[in-house]
């Protein structure tokens, strides 16, 4: 097999290294702010009295996902920063690898890397994700759904989707 073939894969992993680090390291290091109580709050309401209760607020009914994910890895981790904020932080890393496979196969692998050079280390992407918000869930299935959409329309009858 030749090196050259094996070059982007490892490429990704570099950068899929280096971008997971970004996202991940001292995830749990700062405070929550603002925006963040709204899910932390309505996530413990939901765990202990199934209700999306903030304080001062009432009930939150907002971003539910958010606040189901946020209470259930409050309940397997306990209640800190990190276990708040890291599925989000996973979602943004699902989210490059998504990316590159989707458009490596509908354009070149060299282009894909340099797209996924952008987003692992752009400092809005590593923001985004470093919170417990639901900027990264949005961005991964809005991503999903535009991409399944786009394969119902180039879905052959010979059963191949993308080349």
């Amino acid at each position: 097999m030749s090196l050259k073939k094996h070059i982007p894969i490892l490429m990704l992993i570099v950068l899929l290294a280096g971008g997971s680090y970004l996202r991940i390291a001292n995830i749990g290091k700062y405070s929550f702010w603002t925006d963040e109580f709204f899910a932390v709050y309505a996530a413990k309401s939901y765990m202990s009295e199934n209700s999306f209760y903030v304080p001062y607020e009432g009930e939150h009914p907002y971003r539910k996902l958010v606040v189901y994910i946020t209470g259930y890895m409050f309940k397997a981790f306990g209640e800190s920063e990190a276990s708040a904020r890291m599925p989000f932080a996973i979602a943004n890393i699902l989210f490059i690898i998504l990316f590159y496979l989707f458009l490596s196969k509908m354009f070149s692998r060299r282009m894909s890397i340099v797209v996924c050079f952008i987003i692992a280390f752009s400092p809005l992407f590593i923001q985004m994700s470093r919170e417990c918000r639901s900027y990264t869930l949005h961005q991964l299935f809005y991503f999903l759904s535009a991409t399944l959409f786009f394969i119902g329309f180039e879905y052959k009858e010979n059963n191949k989707v993308i080349k």
